[in-house]
């Protein structure tokens, strides 16, 4: 006999470190919107179902939010329809049933890689639908039909739900059922004042149903039951049970082989609903007084244990909801007075981490889901009977495809460097430290080092949760190159030449030509070219006394008038000195202007430049 033991408790009862707060609520809908049911594959792929009035019937309506990603819009499945229930295999294939007046259950397939396929009935005139999808995804549908409990099982991930066929004999109600990694089933319900279930092996049929509990001497009614399937293949089923003397009792009963159960009492407790965990084990949760409690029943094990207890919070009668991911972090929440509560514990251990989701009238009716990172998801209907969502965003982002040049030269252009990172949950953000003191942000980003040496450049990714995952590469800057050596300086003659013409027609008289400010040694030159030049050789001057040469002076009358056409030349030379040129060419009528030129040391020729 396996009761459900509540010994080893411990409580939370001091604020939740900052690494269990939730991300900001997603408002799903609007108004006049009811239960909301989440289902989360391995990968993160979330599936959220709800129905929704819409005028003057009733729609149900799911959305999807790829691992990544954002939710897509919301996609209306049936109309007239309500109580949508939606389960997920290991794969990320999910599959939504709803309940459509005048029709009865239909369900239809969302295959993780495309959109929905087209719906179908599986279980006609059917209503209070359940529905459990397995692992291996084999998905059975339960729903009453006139009283007696059918079911309609797919037994894969694709093709159609074969038949639906009676699993009961007589009234049934509360239904629920549990599909095993490989399609071995159980569905529970109460019949009359008797709980009773139904096993379907892998591959096979359900069976004739068992009776595990009966009325006896002490009157009671049962309900809610819950159904599990553990890792070592037995199928285990949870009720409460009302006795004369007020007190309620939670029973469970286990099957080691199909058709041979086993039940015992435990103390009292309230509903209890049981997910199974990636490695077997059967973990339930179940509110009392102000508590909400989480235990485990290992594969083979006969008494739950490991018992987790949240902080106080106002606590229901209502089923709990919970999840346990891949990683082995259950998430339950549950309603209590007007505030919806979430409780977070990680793999391996018994403390439960409480945070308060959503307050107000009309809060309730929450649903949870968790991947095999410990990320969680949970829905829920808000004041305003709105679907509101949040998720725990419990694991590091993953950061790749990093990129950082080995080396780079100081004073050099800016260096690229880029990285990758990817978050199940929602957008991150990558920071950038290059070592010297500088920062930036963002995919790809580019510096420039100011000196030498060797700098560890970091790169760390956060999402929103402030989880954080980071890289390290080192860069090794050489010093800066040094500039090349500066063509040593060449002096070059700069006289200040004073010029004063005269012009009338084609005839122009130098009047005054005055250098000043030459260098020692200077000497200067004048040459004519053209017809009729009035000098016919070059004429040399050197400085007189006070430095100052004076050109115009030892001309006669004649050598200072010239004709338009010809051109005149100054050179100012000096040892180890640029020459100065100064070009006069000679137009009729305008006073000639000087075009500069020079001469290389050691050259008699002129340039432009040197």
């Amino acid at each position: 006999m396996i009761a459900l033991c509540l010994s080893a408790v411990l409580a939370w009862a001091g604020p939740a470190p900052a690494f269990t707060v939730w991300l900001p609520p997603q408002t799903l809908t609007a108004t006049d919107s009811k239960a909301p049911v989440v289902a989360v594959a391995p990968d993160g792929t979330t599936v959220i179902a709800w129905s929704r009035v819409s005028g003057a019937t009733s729609v149900v309506e799911a959305v999807r939010r790829r691992p990544g990603q954002r939710y897509g819009p919301p996609v209306t499945l049936g109309s007239d329809a309500s109580n949508p229930r939606v389960g997920m295999d290991a794969a990320g294939n999910a599959t939504v049933a709803w309940e459509e007046q005048d029709v009865g259950v239909r369900a239809a397939r969302l295959p993780a890689a495309t959109g929905f396929e087209a719906a179908s009935t599986v279980v006609p005139g059917g209503a209070g639908v359940e529905l459990a999808v397995g692992a291996g995804g084999t998905a059975v549908v339960l729903a009453p039909v006139g009283g007696v409990l059918q079911a309609a099982v797919r037994p894969g991930a694709s093709g159609a739900f074969a038949a639906a066929a009676p699993i009961s004999a007589g009234a049934v109600g509360d239904p629920d059922v549990a599909v095993g990694p490989d399609g071995h089933a159980v569905a529970a319900w109460v019949e009359g004042e008797r709980v009773r279930a139904n096993e379907r092996p892998a591959g096979g049929s359900f069976a004739a149903a068992g009776t595990l509990r009966s009325p006896d001497d002490d009157a009671f009614t049962v309900d809610e039951p819950a159904a599990a399937i553990g890792g070592d293949g037995r199928a285990v089923v949870v009720w409460t049970q009302d006795l004369e003397s007020d007190a309620t009792g939670s029973y469970i009963a286990t099957s080691f082989e199909p058709g041979a159960w086993n039940s015992a009492a435990s103390p009292p407790s309230r509903a209890a609903e049981l997910v199974t965990a990636p490695d077997g084990t059967i973990v339930g949760a179940w509110a009392r007084d102000a508590f909400l409690e989480v235990a485990e029943l290992p594969a083979g094990a006969e008494l739950f244990t490991n018992n987790g207890v949240s902080a106080s919070t106002p606590a229901t009668a209502a089923r709990p909801a919970v999840a346990v991911g891949a990683d082995g972090t259950t998430v339950a929440a549950w309603a209590g007075g007007t505030a919806v509560h979430a409780a977070r514990r990680a793999a391996g251990t018994n403390v439960l981490f409480t945070a308060n989701l959503a307050a107000g009238a009309g809060a309730g009716d929450p649903s949870v889901g968790g991947d095999d990172q410990g990320n969680a998801t949970a829905a829920w209907l808000s004041p305003g009977r709105r679907i509101t969502v949040a998720s725990f965003d419990n694991a590091a982002p993953v950061l790749s495809a990093v990129s950082v040049p080995a080396s780079a030269r100081a004073g050099g252009p800016a260096v690229g460097m880029s990285a990758a990172a990817f978050d199940r949950i929602g957008p991150v953000t990558l920071r950038w430290t290059f070592g010297d003191g500088a920062s930036a942000t963002g995919g790809a980003v580019a510096h420039a080092f100011g000196a030498g040496g060797a700098f560890d450049v970091t790169v760390v990714a956060a999402d929103a949760a402030d989880n954080r995952a980071g890289a390290v590469r080192r860069v090794t800057v050489a010093p800066a190159a040094k500039p090349p050596p500066r063509p040593p300086q060449v002096a070059r003659v700069a006289a200040r030449v004073q010029l004063r013409w005269r012009v009338r027609g084609k005839r122009i008289k130098l009047e005054r030509m005055r250098l000043t400010r030459m260098p020692a040694g200077a000497e200067a030159e004048l040459r004519c070219k053209g017809k009729r030049c009035p000098i016919r050789r070059t004429r040399i001057f050197t400085p007189g006394k006070r430095g100052a040469i004076d050109v115009v002076k030892p001309l006669d009358i004649d050598q200072r008038r010239f004709r338009a056409g010809q051109r005149l030349d100054l050179r100012i030379s000096a040892p180890g000195h640029v020459g100065q040129v100064l070009r006069f060419n000679l137009e009729r009528g305008e006073e000639p202007k000087a075009l500069p030129r020079c001469m290389p040391i050691g050259a008699a020729s002129i340039r432009r430049s040197c």
